[in-house]
């Protein structure tokens, strides 16, 4: 599948444009939220504000605010002072599938390979 996509002509940023190009219009608090969601992963399923402040490279003041506005949204969830993502997380995934039309993309891709194979 990843071949599949990096194939595909969707209309994505480069990383290093975004953070790089910082306007005036940019918003440090929405891109620390967003850099709170991108520390858990495989290796860190859930964690302290200490661990999720060190990970980002905030101060625990501005982790602990950005935990605390997304526990409140439904994004993260807290356990026994553990925070860890919440199955909401994935509608803005669905938001991007949906904008982007990826299965209209991909239809034409997936025909020929039905068509190759004969599965």
């Amino acid at each position: 599948m990843r071949f599949v996509l990096s194939t595909l002509s969707l209309p994505l940023m480069d990383d290093h444009a975004c953070i790089s190009g910082k306007s005036d219009e940019f918003v440090d608090a929405l891109a620390k939220g967003i850099r709170v969601l991108e520390a858990f992963d495989e290796n860190s399923l859930d964690m302290s504000l200490s661990e999720v402040a060190r990970k980002v490279g905030v101060s625990p003041a501005a982790a602990r605010r950005s935990l605390l506005t997304l526990v409140e949204l439904g994004y993260v969830g807290k356990k026994n002072k553990r925070f860890f993502l919440r199955p909401k997380l994935l509608e803005l995934g669905a938001a991007f599938y949906k904008s982007a039309r990826i299965d209209e993309i991909l239809q034409p891709e997936l025909r020929r390979v039905v068509d190759e194979f004969g599965d």
